[in-house]
Parts: C-alpha cells; structure tokens; sequence
C-alpha cells in the first residue's frame, strides 16, 4: 500500500492528467505484482 501511495504522489507530481496518473500507477505495480494482489484508489 505505501508504494502505491509512493508511485501515485510521484505521477502527480509530474503535472500527468488523472487518468494518465492512475495508467501508469497501474502499470508500474501491476509490472511486478507477482502475488497478483490488488490496490483500491
């Protein structure tokens, strides 16, 4: 959960619009999310 709150506060940072923020968030953890576990925004 932190890294998620990690990733997205970094993405928003770079000034993306929402929708780009939550792609690519969900890209980044779905990259390595061996467990299959799963982030609510």
């Amino acid at each position: 959960m932190m890294a998620s709150k990690i990733i997205l506060a970094n993405n928003a940072k770079m000034g993306k619009s929402p929708a780009k923020i939550l792609e690519d968030t969900n890209a980044t953890i779905c990259a390595s999310n061996h467990e299959e576990m799963f982030v609510t925004v």
